[in-house]
């Protein structure tokens, strides 16, 4: 029997039930399955089915104390189920490495399950029936042959159907040493990955099964002929020194959460920066205690209900096999460099947590910008709710468009027969399990998730319309379509195009319809940057007039159909779609020392031919992760906003999270360690990504030969923007300066021990605030503030006609925007007037655009 539960720490999160009433993939058997009766066999005349309450029927805590109890006890002893022969092992051992998917085990079998198996593993498992996995660590089994048997750990499977689609209760439970915290326990730092509930990661591996996400086999059983899986052993687990345990934190705490179960301190203090409260006054940093902090990410779990998945879950139910692996043995999936001391998780989900869209839910800059909108709208509730829609279409869209759909309300109908639903901010900070809006605040802190762009599809344009100007008119601001409920759409061939694809390069879909009941498709348009468009066409009322108007607040993806990078209309030579450019295919990082033009490697990590033998696995070519020599994209999605990945990494945290090993931000509620993979520099590596693009990808600045002209030093600068889009591009306020230094390579400077600055303009000062040659703000900072609402801002300079003479004068690359009263504002719902706009254009750029028709 191979069980392959990915578990840390005992935190048990129990999810509403999600129903659906539309039809999933199933095959002919458990979709007319009868649940079958459990009858004690002639091996185990005398067992009985525990009294154990169903998983689903009470609080977390409750029944985890009860799970609790009967496994210490060893009830299930007491009640006389089948068991295992002996211990046995779940892999090879070789060279001092243990290599199952987990220790060396026994299990034990109740009655429903034993009819089941008798029965020949067909009908359904009865509900209450349980399967118990005693772990002994270390391995191999061959270490407990004649001993007597403790075990210091169990993983535990008890059948609980109207909960999941794929009917299993998981659990990941230990001894005393340490103690278990409480499933509450997993919403305080360091955020434990729940190791009890339903959806969980366990289905990496059991979604492979055959049948009822088991292996379960009578081979293995005591009383019933033939033999389990054997595996290699060599001696080396004799030398007890010599041991390496790969899989021994599969029956504890993983590494990403090691010696740290729960947090026992209280929030600390934290001191204040004078200079930013100076600058912003008014401004009051007050307490800890007052912090309206994010919920834990352990709270964004959506799994698919005893239907199927409703239109969207959230990512963890996708991290299980799209997470970079090193759980089991050395295999290492999907990341590079693996015996290196800086592995590099380039799996989807290990580099989109980390990237805009994946924190999108949890953004503080999108929550500053939204609750400064509805303070300027205190006092019109109707028009707070109306910008409340809007942001959560694309910042909260899996909570949105669900809320949408519960409500029978379709936001790409030409007349919507319902109206729109109101989405709340209270959503994002509910936190009680139970209540009805729970998931839509779940769904949308997962931000632009795996099923919010895996389900889109392509518009369909009404006979006689222009398809640019439909899409144009009724698909931006994140109004998007999305396909059935139960099918996702990647870049991969499966088996219902024609002609069908060779059996090396289809997908598998078995392990997606068994925990799912999602069937991944084959759509091109996955590829497509007018799926980008949907939200990077932002198109939004001017709410400070007395009649509204509208504003495009950003235009990325026209920017980008405008210039020579467009792949809509005739490319030419220079043609980059958004996903060229934001989802490579080669790893380049000179900090990581790391250059890899192609990245071949499987796109998911499931249990097939792989991994292990097991009994009862699926057919292979339907669950096996194809190797690809190419296609691997990466999901880093990378801008340049470093700012808001270093609010994640160390700024926006209490001291007693930011200081090591620092697992976790608790003010944002997210752990900094990704639990696959078991590393912790995801974050930090996104965050020189970053810098990488920034310095190869973004712009080039070549400066002239200086010359003296009249007693003047005169240098030219001239920046080319490399981007296909507006450099910088997205939200108004973000800006691009020239910083310009005049160094005297005689003299150094004893402040910092470099060449001494004679003369700068665009330095910077610790808050990141433009200062002259004196250190002082320039007051061109203060525009939008109470000190200088009305500007002016720093005016475009160019060549001999307006150069820059004065340290007080800088070279920025922005947008600019006056409301209705003439004051400088950064809202995105007071955009009146553009009084500058010299951010750069991208190459080729032309203002009718690619489309005569349109």
């Amino acid at each position: 029997l191979m069980l392959a539960c990915y578990l840390s720490v005992a935190i048990y999160l129990m999810s509403p039930t999600f129903r659906s009433t539309h039809s999933v993939y199933a095959d002919s058997q458990s979709t007319a399955a009868a649940t079958q009766v459990a009858v004690p066999t002639a091996q185990c005349p005398d067992a009985k089915e525990s009294t154990l309450p169903l998983p689903s029927s009470m609080p977390p805590d409750d029944f985890h104390d009860k799970l609790l109890a009967f496994l210490q006890n060893t009830e299930y002893v007491k009640l006389n189920w089948c068991v295992d022969k002996g211990v046995r092992d779940t892999g090879p051992f070789v060279s001092s490495n243990y290599l199952g998917v987990h220790p060396a085990v026994r299990i034990y079998y109740s009655p429903g399950v034993m009819t089941w198996l008798v029965n020949g593993r067909i009908n359904n498992i009865p509900d209450g029936s349980m399967i118990i996995k005693e772990m002994y660590n270390p391995g191999p089994a061959a270490r407990y042959q004649g001993k007597l048997l403790k075990p210091s750990s169990w993983t535990v499977m008890i059948k609980d159907s109207k909960a999941s689609k794929d009917g299993w209760f998981w659990g990941g439970l230990w001894t005393s040493d340490p103690p278990m915290p409480k499933p509450s326990d997993s919403f305080k730092p360091p955020f434990n990955v729940l190791s009890e509930g339903f959806g969980l990661t366990c289905l990496h591996c059991h979604a492979s099964s055959e049948k009822e996400s088991t292996f379960a086999s009578t081979t293995n059983i005591k009383g019933f002929p033939g033999n389990p899986l054997s595996y290699f052993t060599d001696d080396t687990w004799r030398t007890p020194s010599s041991f390496k345990a790969v899989a021994s934190a599969l029956a504890h705490t993983p590494p990403d959460h090691k010696k740290v179960v729960r947090s026992t301190k209280p929030r600390g203090g934290w001191s204040v920066d004078s200079d930013f409260i100076k600058f912003f006054k008014g401004t009051s940093p007050g307490s800890v205690e007052d912090l309206q902090i994010f919920p834990a990410e352990t709270y964004d779990h959506v799994h698919a209900g005893s239907e199927g998945a409703e239109e969207f879950v959230t990512s963890d139910q996708c991290m299980m096999c799209h997470s970079g692996n090193a759980w089991f043995g050395e295999k290492f999936l999907m990341i590079l460099e693996p015996k290196s001391t800086n592995q590099v998780n380039v799996s989807p989900y290990g580099e989109w947590r980390w990237s805009p869209m994946g924190l999108a839910g949890r953004d503080p800059i999108f929550y500053a910008q939204l609750d400064s909108e509805l303070a300027y709208l205190k006092d019109r509730k109707e028009d707070q709710q109306t910008v409340t829609n809007l942001c959560f279409r694309c910042h909260g869209v899996m909570g949105k468009r669900q809320l949408d759909a519960d409500n029978n309300y379709d936001p790409t109908a030409p007349n919507p027969k319902t109206p729109e639903p109101n989405f709340s901010l209270d959503f994002v900070y509910n936190t009680k399990l139970t209540d009805k809006n729970f998931k839509y605040g779940a769904l949308a802190r997962d931000g632009v998730s795996c099923a919010a762009c895996h389900h889109i599809i392509e518009d369909k344009t009404p006979p006689g319309q222009n398809p640019l100007k439909f899409f144009l008119e009724n698909r931006i601001t994140g109004q998007f379509s999305i396909g059935k409920r139960d099918e996702m759409f990647g870049p991969f061939e499966d088996n219902s195009v024609s002609p069908p694809p060779a059996e090396a390069n289809t997908i598998s879909p078995y392990p997606m319809k068994e925990s799912l009941g999602v069937d991944p498709k084959f759509n091109a348009y996955i590829k497509d940057s007018r799926l980008c468009g949907n939200c990077r066409t932002i198109n939004l009322p001017v709410m400070d007039q007395k009649t509204f108007g509208h504003s495009l607040e950003q235009i990325t993806y026209l920017e980008w159909l405008n210039s020579e990078f467009q792949t809509d209309f005739k490319p030419g030579p220079n043609a980059k779609s958004c996903q060229d450019c934001h989802m490579s295919s080669g790893y380049a990082n000179a900090q990581n020392n790391v250059n890899i033009p192609l990245i071949q490697t499987a796109f998911a990590d499931v249990q097939d031919d792989t991994y292990p033998a097991a009994d009862h696995l699926a057919p292979m070519d339907q669950v096996r992760a194809r190797f690809r020599d190419k296609g691997f994209v990466r999901h880093q999605l990378q801008g340049l906003n470093i700012f808001l990945l270093e609010m994640f990494n160390n700024q926006f945290m209490t001291p007693d999270t930011s200081k090591p090993p620092n697992f976790s931000n608790d003010i944002l509620g997210v752990r900094k360690s990704d639990y696959m993979s078991t590393l912790d520099n995801d974050l930090p590596n996104a965050i020189s990504n970053f810098v990488q693009a920034a310095q190869h990808e973004t712009a080039t600045v070549e400066v002239t030969r200086p010359e003296v002209v009249n007693q003047s030093l005169v240098s030219e600068v001239t920046v080319a923007n490399k981007t296909g889009h507006r450099f910088p591009s997205g939200v108004g306020f973000r800006r691009a300066f020239i910083e310009f230094d005049v160094i005297d390579g005689s003299s150094m400077d004893p402040a910092t021990g470099k060449p001494k600055v004679v003369w700068s303009s665009g330095a910077t000062n610790s808050e990141g605030f433009i200062v002259d040659k004196d250190g002082n703000i320039l007051e061109t900072e203060y525009i939008g503030t109470s000190r200088n609402r009305k500007g002016p801002g720093q005016p475009h300079f160019w060549g001999k006609e307006r150069p820059i003479s004065s340290s007080k004068q800088v070279q920025i690359y922005e947008e600019l925007i006056k409301d209705s009263d003439g004051n400088l504002t950064t809202s995105f719902i007071r955009r009146d007037a553009i009084v500058k706009e010299n951010r750069l254009l991208p190459r080729g750029w032309s203002a009718r655009g690619p489309d005569p028709n349109s």
